[in-house]
């Protein structure tokens, strides 16, 4: 993989975690409040998709990594998927051993054939026992490269607040030597696809 290439999955991935850590954990939460029931966890998961972009395909796993759930994807359910074993994944190993969030490095699907990643969440009741697993599945190619307009606007907002503020600050500091001064004027200072060559872990994929 090209030097270029690795950058740019590099930063999907950043980009990806950064957006996935907050929403997957409130809703392993919604899941825990229905546990184990199948068709109520696919509500949950039916209504979380919209505010998850990009995700092709949202589940839910045992503790023993078996699937609980169909595939819930924006096309609906797929309900062949129910029952699935997913031990041998490599990207469940960490969560198996006990970390709570984890986000896949990148892998080609078996049947699909499409560059991948997969983020994993763990499922716990309110007492903190580990019931199961949330898995999300991401397509490389249909990831942004940048962040989304939104971020974009957000960060934005924040420097031109500082900027303000940082504006405020002569003003406030000169306003300060006037008290201290009476009427004299202060002084003022004038200079005031190709995945070959990386190695990526191959299995199969939901698809």
């Amino acid at each position: 993989m090209s030097e270029a290439l690795q950058a740019a999955v590099a930063r999907q991935r950043m980009l990806l975690r950064g957006r996935l850590a907050s929403p997957l954990e409130r809703l392993a939460r919604a899941c825990a409040e229905v546990w184990p029931d199948r068709n109520a966890l696919e509500v949950r998961l039916l209504d979380a998709l919209p505010g998850l972009p990009f995700c092709k395909h949202l589940y839910v796993l045992d503790a023993a990594a078996r699937q609980l759930t169909a595939n819930c994807s924006p096309k609906g359910l797929m309900p062949e998927y129910l029952g699935r074993d997913r031990r041998g994944r490599p990207y469940l190993s960490e969560s198996l051993a006990g970390e709570r969030f984890v986000l896949s490095q990148a892998y080609i699907s078996r049947n699909a054939r499409r560059p991948s990643l997969t983020a994993v969440q763990r499922i716990e009741s309110p007492a903190g026992a580990w019931l199961g697993l949330l898995g999300a599945d991401f397509d490389l190619r249909e990831l942004p490269l940048e962040p989304l307009r939104e971020e974009e606007d957000e960060r934005d907002g924040d420097e031109e607040e500082r900027e303000e503020e940082e504006d405020l600050e002569p003003e406030e500091k000169l306003g300060e030597e006037e008290d201290l001064e009476g009427e004299e004027e202060p002084k003022l200072r004038d200079d005031e696809d190709d995945f070959g060559a990386e190695k990526m872990d191959r299995e199969e994929d939901p698809e």
